[in-house]
């Protein structure tokens, strides 16, 4: 019974009732008794041991022997967090951070509890500082703070605090920007396996960016964090194997890693997809599948998402046509910044299909689109300037649009600029590279290339299917 311990103040002897709460409820030296076991917290816990305190708020919690009080569990909770036991800080700060299991987000005062503990030195708390202080959550934002916690943690081995302090320094936030510093952290981090970091290293092995160039090196990194189930390095990985980018071309791996980070609800993954069976690359075309990933990802306001959905209903593919719903998502992608959303408002503008003609908006369109590198506005641009007539025409924009669109291999923009050397038009006549550039418009399957090199009696490669979304005419011809 409890009647056979002290009732008075004395903390050791809250301890000791402590104890042997533990004992009866895990069954050690003693029958296994959750009532005795509370029983004894209970006092121990009134007593003023936090220990007890944070035991009782976990019983609440759970409802094991008792029944489920939120109220009591918090109550108890804040008491062991002021009586200064670590875990209970820590406890107590992620359910004002997270608003879970109590309903009460206080951003502010979990960042007052993990201040606290990350004072005391423990690198998580430390961590979570760094975190809050970067994105201005409970506290002022201030990147310089964030890195001075981060490498408290890092110092420690904190393998998430050392990702941060990686992300600071290759990408210049709080601190000067220095990429090898960066790498090195991150490498710190992917050592003790952070998926986050592998991720990272994964990318910038890929692109050569802050490491020399070594794509099977980024794919090794890129599959550690897939495996882990790292959505942001299966989305890369999908993109290299439907492409053959650094890793073998495998449109049904690609469409499998695509599909994990999606199930995710990776936006990104999600709008690939869509666009994936939207035009049937990696994947037999279904527009039923397409509109499933578009929706999702369209609603998370991703601008590829959201610039796809306007498409089919324009056109009215897998859907009734609806050319005033499709020029909002038009509108709204573009205003986010999706180059292909403005790509298509300007093609609607310039040839009135579905809005009022005007040339000049048309043309402003196709400009913004440009400069955030779309190939078909940069061809399209090109088939202006070309097109325009008599001395109107500018043969030298016309090329230079057509260069951008070509670096990018657009299959139109390859055979005018192989026709410009051809016939000398803007450029010096070179016929050589005139028929290079139309021989790589071939290899992407465009008839016109085909046709144009048979004409010159030039040696055509042999036809490959078209790699791209469906041909584009110009609408200037």
């Amino acid at each position: 019974m409890v009647d056979e311990f002290s009732m008075d103040n004395d903390l050791g002897a809250a301890g000791e009732l402590f104890a042997r709460g533990q004992e009866y409820y895990s069954g050690i030296n003693v029958q296994k008794d959750l009532k005795k076991a509370l029983e004894l917290w209970y006092i121990s816990a009134s007593k003023g041991n936090p220990e007890a305190q944070l035991a009782l708020s976990q019983a609440y919690l759970a409802g094991e022997s008792l029944r489920v009080d939120p109220e009591k569990s918090f109550g108890w909770l804040s008491l062991a967090a002021q009586g200064g036991l670590v875990e209970a800080q820590l406890t107590l700060a992620r359910a004002y951070q997270e608003g879970q299991p109590y309903g009460e987000r206080d951003l502010a005062k979990a960042f007052g509890w993990f201040l606290l503990v990350a004072q005391g030195g423990l690198a998580e708390a430390q961590s979570q500082v760094g975190f809050m202080c970067f994105n201005g959550e409970g506290t002022p934002k201030d990147l310089a703070q964030a890195v001075h916690w981060w490498k408290l943690a890092a110092e420690q081995g904190f393998a998430p605090a050392q990702n941060s302090l990686g992300n600071s320094y290759y990408y210049g936030q709080g601190v000067d920007k220095e990429m090898g510093q960066g790498i090195k952290y991150w490498r710190l981090a992917a050592g003790q396996g952070f998926a986050p970091a592998q991720c990272s290293l994964g990318h910038a092995f890929h692109f050569g960016q802050g490491v020399p160039k070594d794509q099977v090196k980024g794919a090794n990194f890129l599959r550690l964090a897939a495996n882990q189930g790292h959505a942001l390095a299966q989305n890369t990985l999908g993109f290299l194997h439907l492409r053959g980018d650094g890793v073998r071309l495998d449109p049904a791996l690609g469409i499998e890693y695509l599909l994990k980070a999606a199930d995710q609800g990776l936006a990104m993954a999600q709008g690939s997809l869509g666009y994936a069976y939207f035009h049937g690359q990696g994947a037999e075309k279904d527009v039923v599948a397409a509109l499933k990933w578009i929706r999702l990802a369209a609603a998370q306001g991703l601008p590829l998402a959201l610039g796809l959905l306007g498409s089919a209903y324009v056109s009215g593919l897998g859907v009734d046509q609806d050319l005033e719903e499709g020029f909002r998502h038009w509108r709204e992608a573009a205003d986010l910044g999706d180059p292909q959303a403005l790509s298509s408002l300007g093609s609607a503008y310039v040839s009135g299909q579905g809005v009022e003609k005007n040339l000049a908006q048309g043309l402003n369109y196709w400009r913004r689109a440009a400069d955030l590198g779309d190939a078909d506005a940069q061809y399209l641009l090109g088939m202006y300037f070309a097109n325009k007539g008599g001395d109107q025409s500018d043969f030298d924009q016309a090329v230079r649009y057509w260069n951008m669109a070509a670096d990018k291999e657009q299959p139109y923009a390859l055979y005018y600029l192989g026709e410009a050397y051809v016939h000398g038009k803007g450029v010096k006549r070179d016929f050589s590279k005139g028929t290079g550039f139309l021989k790589r418009a071939a290899h992407l399957g465009l008839d016109l290339a085909v046709e144009k090199l048979k004409a010159l009696n030039g040696k055509s490669p042999k036809k490959k299917p078209l790699q791209r979304a469906a041909e584009k005419v110009s609408l200037l011809d």
